[in-house]
Order: C-alpha cells, then sequence, then structure tokens
C-alpha cells in the first residue's frame, strides 16, 4: 500500500474548507501495535484541525472517549461489545 504524503490534519483541513461534517477519524492499530502512538497522534492531529467536525473510532472506550471529545471529536459513536451468547 502507499503511504500519503500528507498528515491527518491536512485531510481535515480539507474536510474543514469543503464544509463537509461528520467523516470518521478511524484508529486502525490497536492498542498492541507498535504503530498506535503514531495512530493515535494523527488522530488527535486532525480532530484538533476540524474541531465537531469529525467522529472518532476504532478502539475508543468509556476510559479514553473523553480524551477525544476534548481534542474535538463530534461523536464516539458506540463501541460494538461481544454478545453474551459468542
Amino acid at each position: 500500500s502507499k503511504e500519503s504524503k500528507q498528515d491527518a490534519a491536512f485531510y481535515a483541513e480539507l474536510y474543514k474548507k469543503a464544509g463537509l461534517k461528520g467523516g470518521h477519524v478511524i484508529l486502525l492499530n490497536g492498542k498492541d501495535s507498535p504503530n498506535y502512538e503514531a495512530t493515535k497522534a494523527q488522530a488527535l492531529l486532525a480532530l484538533k484541525r476540524y474541531p465537531r467536525g469529525l467522529q472518532i473510532g476504532g478502539g475508543i472506550c468509556p476510559e479514553n472517549a473523553s480524551e477525544y471529545l476534548e481534542a474535538g471529536a463530534s461523536h464516539v459513536p458506540p463501541a460494538r461489545t461481544r454478545s453474551l451468547l459468542d
């Protein structure tokens, strides 16, 4: 896969200038990944660039949701939970 030469804040600014609200920032690397901190940093950059314009998802839980909301996330979709029947 190709990596972008732009950071997440660049793309957040594109959404902001276009007036597009509700875009999703998804953390694809889990907490156990060596890339997690870099992924999280990019997500926070995007949220701060376009406050209340982007949602956040991927590994968000009650313990960390407030950090992303304070950084500017408009929404934190409820986490999916495993069924008790699984």
